[in-house]
């Protein structure tokens, strides 16, 4: 599940651009947040060029710039 303050759907590229409090969600308990995402369904992934936290049951990893499945593997 994503949710953001704003949202931007392109329908020729299938591309979720996600702005502003980003937050996914996924089933097993992972919790991804940035200022910005972007999801492409086409490829299958999530990518941003900013900060984010990914926190998952025993850690917590913060960077900038991310590349990962919509499982946040």
């Amino acid at each position: 599940v994503l949710t953001s303050r704003t949202a931007r759907y392109d329908v020729r590229s299938r591309r979720v651009e996600g702005r502003g409090n980003v937050v996914v969600t996924t089933t097993d308990g992972k919790r991804l947040t940035s200022p910005q995402l972007t999801f492409d369904s086409y490829l299958n992934q999530i990518t941003s060029d900013t900060s984010f936290v990914l926190t998952e049951p025993g850690r917590t990893l913060t960077g900038v710039g991310l590349r990962t499945d919509p499982q946040l593997r």
